[in-house]
């Protein structure tokens, strides 16, 4: 059962909006903020030192005013004495600010000039704007990799949070899975859906941290400049920037469908590589040539077509910005080099910085942008998290359970229904009574009837009708721990841990000693391998250690439920084929199993059906037949049938051979 999603946007209940303002993502906001700033200060910065280039500390007052309003901007004092004109030479940055007095920024200039007699000289002013200027730029770059890294925190975060609702929640429903499709949904969600929505998630902290300050930072400094001429030129950009999109999205639309059309005619193309038997047979050579001629001029002209389409895409998109530039090029030129009277004429200085903005601006825009695809992205990964989050477990512990004693005297099954998720109906009526301390296979020829029967006994699933009863109490209403505890199932697939072999057999319990791990491997025969590691039982199996062959994880693996000693163990041998020697040891092991104990299997040998007690014969989810092996052959014609197909020693070469 899956319950739906209430939110509307998945990518929202992984990262809200309030959480912009906390953790990792507040302290972003604040860098950014600083980093803003630092930002403006850069352009400060490049304007200045541009515009000493180009007046090269010359200042030249031609008016008895300009020169008491200079020295009162300048030097914050009137002057002693007026005497005309004033030209002086090596002034550093103080002809800027005098040419830029209409400006609010200007005293503020003046005051840190008052306050830095070094900007006050060509030499000393150029250096010192150089120095700042790339201590600033250095200051802001680190910033920048502080802001990304301090969105990747966040998203790691965000990460490991979903991984470990995703952990818990297959140790909820994965037992359930007798199809072994939910251990390759919560593989693909654990690594590729939730590294899709890390990505999602530092990209929109760190576009949203920064951006935003920074388009702010550059229409700060292009207003400051001349607010009028930045309007006008922002018009033709805007402009700009909304056709460039419009005729890429219009381009890919268009692209999506000739290449569409293009798979068609390799498909078609492809079928003459299939059909080459026919074609020879009925002498169709003459025909399939011309066939595959026609097919392949069709595909070649599409081509062109793609071709064509994208340089002309990729033309216009050029033509809009060349078009666009010459516009801004043109404002700002008049604006320089017009003379208007009683205004000051707009420096190259101001213009270049103003373009530098517009330039910058850039990367931010298309970034944004982008944001909400890779939103939309991130927020199907995180639905599809959230889809699997959601499932009810099939199996929960009654209220009011009781402890469940050891298996001494029955196993029964009564009218037990089993039917999947997905509404595939397995069990249809199943009854059988299987007496305490004996042995027993469950066979069906649907793989699938038998699993879920053995999984129906640790409650890995729950039935869909009827009851399990254990000495006449019903295990639904039996604590979960108390029947697993002597309930084990061991799977012949299971895999080991990454740690060590004292861990694997141990299942991480302390409780155990060596000796008793020891005692448990030579029961199960897996002790003389363990030895022959390369540090025996501290041996790091996994990944990065030690690897096993089918037949020793499953040996294993028994070891493991030795261990523990259960009332009832459940043995699901491996598929893989086993050599000679690993068969013997099996048998062994079976032998000192089955001593006071309830076992049952879920059979790939034939010895195995052999040696049980009676075997359990499953048809259309209902019990065909049961009994011991012999008495099936005589009278079962079905399991005369699946011991032909499934356990003759022919099949795995037969199985190779189609």
């Amino acid at each position: 059962m899956v319950v739906a999603i209430r939110f509307s946007d998945s990518f929202e209940r992984v990262f809200p909006v309030r959480a912009l303002l906390r953790g990792y993502s507040r302290a972003a906001l604040i860098w950014s903020f600083f980093n803003a700033l630092l930002l403006v200060f850069v352009f400060v910065d490049v304007f200045l030192l541009i515009d000493l280039l180009d007046h090269q500390g010359m200042l030249d007052l031609k008016t008895p005013e300009n020169v008491v309003e200079y020295s009162l901007l300048v030097r914050g004092e009137a002057p002693a004495s007026v005497r005309g004109e004033l030209f002086q030479t090596d002034q550093g940055i103080r002809p800027s600010i005098w040419h830029w007095r209409d400006h609010w920024w200007a005293p503020t200039l003046a005051a840190l000039a008052r306050r830095m007699p070094v900007l006050t000289s060509n030499v000393a002013a150029l250096t010192t704007l150089v120095l700042t200027g790339v201590v600033l730029g250095l200051f802001y770059a680190w910033i920048n990799i502080h802001v990304r890294r301090l969105a990747m925190l966040e998203s790691l975060d965000i990460a490991a949070w979903l991984r470990r609702e995703i952990h818990r929640q297959a140790l909820r429903v994965g037992p359930a899975d007798l199809e072994h499709q939910t251990d390759e949904l919560t593989l693909r969600l654990f690594h590729e859906e939730v590294e899709q929505v890390r990505e999602g998630v530092e990209h929109w902290v760190d576009a949203l941290a920064r951006h935003p300050l920074t388009l702010l930072a550059m229409a700060c400094v292009a207003l400051s400049l001349n607010w009028l001429l930045a309007l006008q030129c922002a018009i033709p950009l805007a402009a700009l920037w909304y056709l460039i999109r419009r005729q890429r999205a219009r381009a890919d639309m268009q692209r999506q469908r000739v290449q569409a059309r293009i798979a068609a005619q390799l498909r078609l193309l492809a079928e003459s590589l299939r059909k080459t038997r026919l074609v020879r047979a009925f002498e169709m050579e003459a025909y399939e040539h011309k066939r595959f001629q026609h097919h392949l001029e069709r595909l070649h002209r599409q081509q062109m077509q793609l071709e064509q389409m994208e340089s002309w895409s990729e033309w216009v998109v050029n033509l809009l910005a060349a078009l666009c530039l010459v516009i801004v090029f043109i404002l700002m030129g008049m604006k320089v080099l017009v003379d208007v009277r009683g205004v000051q004429p707009f420096r190259l200085s101001g213009a270049l910085v103003m373009i530098a903005a517009f330039t910058f601006s850039r990367v931010p825009l298309r970034e944004l942008w982008d944001l909400q695809f890779l939103r939309r992205q991130a927020a199907r990964s995180a639905r599809h998290i959230f889809e699997f989050l959601d499932r009810v477990p099939p199996v929960a512990q009654a209220v009011g359970a009781k402890f469940l004693e050891p298996l001494s005297k029955e196993l029964r099954f009564e009218k037990v229904h089993y039917v999947t998720e997905r509404g595939r109906r397995l069990l249809a009526g199943v009854d059988f009574t299987l007496p305490a301390r004996q042995s027993a296979a469950f066979l069906s020829l649907e793989p699938l009837e038998a699993r879920a029967v053995a999984f129906l006994i640790p409650r890995f699933i729950e039935p869909t009708d009827g009851r399990i009863l254990v000495d006449g109490q019903d295990i639904a209403w039996a604590t979960l721990e108390s029947l697993r505890a002597e309930v084990i199932f061991v799977g012949g697939n299971d895999p080991f841990f990454t740690g060590s072999v004292r861990e694997n057999i141990a299942a991480g319990a302390e409780k155990f000693t060596l000796q008793e791990i020891m005692e448990a491997a030579k029961a199960a025969h897996a002790h003389k391998f363990i030895t022959q590691l390369p540090q025996g039982y501290e041996t790091i199996l996994g990944e990065h250690g030690e690897q096993l062959d089918p037949g020793q994880a499953f040996r294993l693996g028994l070891a493991r439920a030795i261990l523990r000693d259960p009332a009832v163990l459940i043995v699901e041998e491996p598929q893989a084929e086993l050599d000679a020697e690993t068969k013997s040891l099996l048998d062994d092991t079976y032998q000192r199993l089955m001593k006071g104990r309830t076992v049952l299997f879920l059979p790939q040998r034939l010895s195995t059906l052999k040696r049980v007690d009676r075997i359990v014969l499953l048809y259309h989810g209902r019990v065909e037949a049961i009994g011991a092996h012999a008495k099936l052959v005589r009278e079962c014609e079905l399991y005369r049938h699946l011991e032909y197909t499934r356990y003759n020693v022919f099949r795995h070469e037969a199985h190779e051979s189609t």
